[in-house]
């Protein structure tokens, strides 16, 4: 006989992919959905959370340089805030209906699971669905760094960008970032250190990129195991990353932290690298043995045929519909990568096309690093032939 909590889950999963996808619901549901919950607490957390979110836009929205990037990018900004828009609509649209799934579903449950949680476990439980959740928090490690370390460079306000990490964390990643790295891209004001590549918080980082991969590497395997360490991996994912970022906002720390060269800087995006594709890989890998029946007998080696290949390649597309929670965070992801293909075409030019080309393979975040990676080594050449030549002068 089944256990209560695995149909609880099964419920759950049939909820979510009971109503088509495009079904939005009426604002009376939507409100009835947020206002939901027993007790206070409930209450509490629901506007703290909107609260920060609309809290982090609108210091967004005021401290963001728009007159400057227009002046340099007339058409790139309407474009990316067009996106931006673009990517709210879509990813949010389908977290509304969850919501409104979700309190239909458990109206007259005693105890029903936390909305957050379910909608995590719903992105988790299928290798399938698990690439494209995975891609997207691999990326965005990576796209968290990239901003620290040119954000610095390009001497933009802390409370900036930690009001964008805020807005990808709380309200999606390819809501932030498309204005944020055509931001990065855009030269308004002269880089410190003369343009070298330098990371601060030496300490810090790795360690929060270290947790954070840790924690994405830990959630497909605890969502069927113990509720306490597949609540903590994502207690930890989102808020690590911010953590950083939050650290720079403290007067002090500017004058106590530590420094890193640029070869401690390419270290850490080949590190990167070298995580995410092993974590890409290894999800491509079990979403396709997950899907191997009927394809081929997996006691029997040989060779997979062209027909077998595009029937495991469907079979990856199509978890990106099997609920609303993972739709949106499979639009999530491709909107993301998408953005961050163009930052890497626009820094890079045909030499970044390699990275571009090879991000469904590598992973997206592989890919961003390694870019990173080798984009540091010449601008820290570039820094370096200009310290000569002033040497010299002198």
């Amino acid at each position: 006989a089944e256990s209560p909590r695995v149909r609880e889950r099964g419920a759950g999963a049939r909820c979510a992919a009971m109503e088509p996808l495009g079904a939005l619901p009426a604002l009376r549901d939507i409100a009835r959905a947020l206002g939901a919950g027993e007790g206070w607490m409930t209450h509490v957390r629901t506007g703290a959370y909107f609260s920060s979110l609309l809290a982090a836009l609108a210091v967004i929205l005021r401290l963001y340089p728009w007159a400057a990037v227009w002046a340099k990018r007339p058409l790139g900004l309407p474009l990316a805030a067009a996106y931006s828009l673009a990517a709210l609509a879509a990813t949010w649209r389908l977290i509304l209906i969850f919501f409104v799934q979700h309190t239909r579903q458990y109206a007259t449950h005693a105890d029903p699971p936390n909305l957050f949680v379910d909608a995590y476990r719903l992105v988790c439980d299928d290798p399938a669905g698990w690439v494209w959740s995975c891609m997207l928090l691999s990326w965005v490690c990576v796209a968290c760094l990239h901003v620290e370390i040119e954000g610095r460079r390009r001497r933009l306000p802390p409370a900036l960008l930690l009001c964008f990490m805020m807005a990808a964390f709380l309200g999606a990643v390819s809501l932030a970032f498309p204005l944020l790295l055509l931001l990065l891209a855009t030269p308004v004001s002269p880089p410190v250190h003369g343009g070298g590549i330098f990371l601060h918080n030496t300490f810090l980082w790795p360690m929060c990129l270290f947790l954070a991969l840790a924690s994405t590497a830990l959630l497909p395997l605890t969502v069927s195991g113990p509720k306490g360490a597949f609540i903590s991996a994502l207690v930890i994912l989102h808020l690590i990353l911010i953590l950083p970022f939050a650290y720079n906002l403290v007067p002090s720390s500017v004058s106590v932290q530590q420094q890193a060269s640029s070869s401690f800087v390419r270290r850490l995006y080949l590190t990167l690298a070298c995580v995410c594709l092993p974590l890409h890989l290894g999800s491509l890998v079990v979403a396709f043995q997950h899907s191997q029946q009927g394809f081929f007998s997996p006691s029997i080696p040989s060779a997979v045929t062209k027909a077998q290949l595009s029937a495991m390649l469907w079979h990856l597309v199509s978890a990106t519909w099997r609920n609303t929670c993972q739709a949106s965070i499979s639009i999530d992801a491709v909107l993301a990568s998408l953005s961050g293909a163009c930052y890497m075409l626009n820094r890079g030019g045909s030499k970044a096309l390699i990275y571009v080309v090879a991000s469904p393979l590598v992973s997206p975040g592989a890919a961003l690093a390694l870019f990173a990676a080798a984009r540091g080594d010449a601008i820290q050449h570039e820094w370096s032939l200009g310290q000569l030549a002033r040497t010299k002068r002198r």
